[in-house]
């Protein structure tokens, strides 16, 4: 969280005509809690079952409705085991980025 990747994502979505999803606020929305209040109360093997699904879901309707998409995930999400296997399965293409955040990079915000 912070790293800039909903502003970077919308925009290059804005660019491209793509759909945009923040997993982060699916995650959200489906809990009713905020990130930090899903580790708190439920742990987070449970976050990451809830960011599995809501993955598979985002993946999913992209796949199904054939809708390109900018996908921003959390840098915890591609670690998982068996979700970049899941990413790899529902398109025939895709790319993947990185935002690498530092104090150098980030002076001035």
């Amino acid at each position: 969280m912070g790293s800039g990747k909903t502003t970077i994502g919308t925009l290059l979505a804005r660019q491209l005509a793509w759909r945009f999803v923040d997993l982060d606020e699916r995650i959200e929305e489906s809990a009713g809690l905020t990130i930090p209040q899903i580790f708190e109360r439920l742990g987070e093997p449970a976050f990451r079952q809830i960011e599995a699904d809501q993955l598979r879901a985002a993946l999913g309707r992209a796949t199904e409705m054939k809708e390109s998409t900018v996908l921003a995930l959390g840098g915890g999400t591609y670690a998982q085991t068996g979700l970049p296997r899941i990413s790899a399965r529902r398109g025939r293409s895709g790319f993947c980025g990185w935002i690498l955040r530092s104090k150098f990079y980030s002076r001035g915000v």
